[in-house]
């Protein structure tokens, strides 16, 4: 079976070692030159000898250092060991000595020129989060981008978990002063509408939320007028005044998307920041959706609804305000089975 039919094991670290490396990924990844045998030589034992000469490659490699107790491949550790004049082995011997593992890893740091995640650094990367949240980039954008910052500043990645975890608790700060920020601008009635619209009346199985994640319809007289429904119903509760200064395009279509993935259930169950900004951005990006979707669709609106639509979707490209629909008796059609 081929080393692609293996995929190598994940280590604590984050680190993936291949199991069954070509001989050109050998001689690629794994190749040590005169200044770096000198500096593995200088450790007492083979065992040793081998374990520095790997993490050496692997920080050069991944920008990581292995755990303590973790080691590579014994093909790897054979390549290595071959170029420092040491025997082959079968197996790989005990752990080092978690004192011995610090000096080795502190010296490969040094030797290669690489910084540790120290206090300084983490606090500039808090603020460089914030502000690529704060742009909308999302967390596996973050994420990617940080680990790309701090290889480009020669700084040691902590664990691939411990990281992750740093990551995302720096992301949901950043989110919660946006949401924060948000769900200030609203007026108060506005933020009653939206829990309001969460809520799944005895009468009906669905939510008014739910109706508004329907897709756009298709060109017909029914389909269209139920749409156009919506439509009016969000110009009714005041959609079209919302300005929500300090949050991006960006950041507004991700939480927008966050708002339409979610079920009401869940959206009820959120901080109150957190409910009314998510769903406030969807029904932004909603009343554009169904704006568009009217003006492409136009000639199928029956012919006495056409005059009024007209003057919403001019307001709605020009930025002049509309005259203010009256909202009808009942404007979402309520049907199906769950909320």
């Amino acid at each position: 079976m081929s080393a692609a039919e293996h995929p190598a094991p994940r280590r604590r670290s984050g680190v993936l070692l291949p199991d069954d490396p070509s001989e050109e990924e050998l001689a690629r990844n794994w190749t040590l030159s005169e200044a770096d045998k000198r500096e593995a030589t200088q450790c007492r034992g083979d065992e040793n000898r081998r374990h520095f000469a790997l993490q050496l490659c692997v920080l050069r490699r991944h920008g990581r250092l292995l755990e303590s107790g973790e080691t590579g491949p014994m093909r790897i550790l054979n390549y290595l060991g071959a170029q420092l004049e040491l025997p082959p082995v079968l197996f790989a011997s005990g752990a080092l000595r978690p004192v011995t593992e610090k000096q080795y890893a502190d010296r490969v740091r040094r030797y290669l020129g690489w910084r540790g995640f120290e206090a300084q650094i983490q606090h500039e990367l808090a603020v460089w989060v914030e502000r690529r949240t704060l742009e909308g980039f999302s967390q596996a954008e973050v994420a990617l981008r940080a680990e790309e910052l701090l290889l480009g500043l020669q700084v040691v990645l902590p664990r691939s978990a411990a990281f992750t975890r740093l990551l995302q608790s720096l992301c949901r700060r950043a989110e919660k002063q946006v949401f924060a920020r948000i769900a200030e601008q609203l007026p108060r009635d506005f933020r009653e509408e939206i829990d309001r619209m969460l809520e799944v009346p005895e009468s009906a199985h669905r939510s008014d939320l739910f109706h508004l994640k329907t897709y756009p319809p298709e060109g017909k007289p029914d389909t269209i007028l139920s749409f156009l429904s919506q439509y009016h119903y969000l110009h009714s509760i005041g959609v079209d005044e919302i300005r929500l200064a300090g949050c991006t395009m960006a950041l507004l279509l991700q939480f927008a998307q966050t708002a339409r993935r979610e079920d009401v259930w869940h959206l009820r169950r959120l901080p109150e920041a957190k409910r009314h900004a998510l769903t406030a951005c969807f029904l932004v990006k909603a009343l554009k959706n169904h704006a568009g979707s009217l003006s492409r669709n136009e000639r199928s609106i029956p012919g006495r609804h056409v005059p009024a639509i007209q003057e919403l979707l001019r307001a709605e490209t020009t930025g002049v305000p509309a005259a203010r629909p009256r909202r009808p008796p009942e404007v979402i059609a309520r049907h199906g089975n769950c909320g």
